[in-house]
């Protein structure tokens, strides 16, 4: 069924569009009261101007409850997708002639806590943020994988994570490398071997490997191990060995401190000699080249 609009949006208010969406998104008119700080007759009359500016009725409220209709559903999404791309022009504008406003996005792989780059980046966020008072800042935290595509399409300024291969687009900055180990749980087999291994040793068992990591060591011995297992994170590479199924290469002080990692064992492997790059990257040709500048003048000063 098409739900056209019987009017032209032509004098459509933005803020209009963003009282609605929370009001969806709050399953109804009063408990948007809290979110929006606003009285629920005064969010009534703003849904129904809206419904008047686009001559269609939006949703059902009364005594029977909030029903969003079909034209409703329809004006969210778009409403959605347009607060979304928005924002993306307010970032792009608030680039333009260093004039530093607006938001600024870090995405950083889970885990992040227990290196020294959460260190850096803490007192790095500090630094920006006396230094630029009117951008915002947002961190989030992700896979390697989304972190990079994310990066790619600017829907991050920075990213910070375990890079499988540089891109040309990017620049980078090495922040640490962590040592790896390899690890089983208690009550494996290889567990109660009281012996050295080698990395040949162990090709044959059943490895989860962190994605990132396996697609940079194929020039090393790791490429010839019975990797049945990829993962993107440092929990999910705790979750597959915890299973009992896997051996899995880990970063040492992560596991120290992680609480669902107290019953894995370190495995002696006398040639692994390995570690996990933690690398800052974002890209040259950013609309966000002021503040990406800023940011990473900051991480030097503090990590000098």
């Amino acid at each position: 069924m098409n739900y056209a609009l019987q009017k032209l949006p032509d004098d459509i208010d933005i803020r209009l569009l963003r009282i609605y969406v929370v009001i969806v998104e709050s399953e109804g008119i009063a408990a948007a009261e809290s979110r929006l700080n606003l009285a629920r007759s005064t969010i009534s009359g703003h849904l129904s101007e809206l419904e008047n500016r686009l001559g269609v009725q939006l949703c059902r409220r009364g005594r029977s409850g909030f029903k969003l209709l079909p034209a409703g559903e329809v004006v969210y999404k778009s409403a959605k997708d347009l607060l979304y791309h928005l924002e993306i022009f307010k970032r792009d504008i608030s680039g333009l002639n260093d004039n530093l406003a607006g938001y600024f996005r870090i995405a950083v792989i889970e885990g992040l806590g227990f290196c020294k780059s959460h260190s850096l980046l803490t007192h790095c966020l500090e630094k920006l943020s006396k230094q630029a008072p009117k951008v915002i800042q947002e961190v989030y935290t992700a896979g390697s994988v989304d972190i990079i595509e994310g990066v790619r399409k600017e829907d991050f300024d920075i990213g910070i994570g375990v890079i499988s291969e540089r891109q040309v687009e990017f620049s980078y900055q090495l922040l640490e490398e962590e040592p790896l180990e390899v690890y089983c749980i208690k009550g494996h087999p290889l567990a109660d071997q009281s012996r050295q291994f080698t990395l040949k040793d162990l090709t044959k068992e059943s490895w989860a490997v962190w994605n990132s990591l396996y697609v940079r060591n194929v020039e090393s011995e790791l490429i010839n191990i019975n990797a049945r297992a990829l993962f993107d994170s440092f929990e999910q590479g705790v979750m597959f060995a915890n299973t009992g199924e896997y051996i899995v290469l880990l970063p040492r002080r992560w596991v120290d401190q992680y609480p669902l990692a107290k019953d894995l064992v370190a495995l002696p492997v006398e040639d692994l000699y390995r570690t996990m790059p933690i690398e800052m990257f974002y890209r040259e040709n950013s609309s966000r080249r002021a503040i990406n500048k800023m940011f990473t003048q900051a991480l030097s000063s503090v990590s000098s």
